[in-house]
């Protein structure tokens, strides 16, 4: 897979905290719809998935903390 140098840079500049109402968009990456889901995928981008829940089950963890 090779994944161009653009495509490295713009995704670094969205890799940051950005404050309300900044948009991601504006680094150069392109919105492209997605089949199922209303969020934009990034073009671009060599790999993307969209996903469905099945089922959701309860899971209880242990508490770890120190005695």
């Amino acid at each position: 897979m090779n994944i161009s140098g653009p495509f490295v840079e713009s995704a670094n500049a969205n890799a940051i905290d950005t404050p309300p109402g900044f948009d991601e968009w504006d680094s150069g990456l392109t919105k492209e719809k997605r089949v199922q889901i209303k969020a934009s995928r990034v073009k671009e981008s060599a790999f993307s998935m969209e996903c469905e829940v099945i089922s959701l089950s309860n899971s209880h963890l242990h508490d770890y903390q120190s005695s």
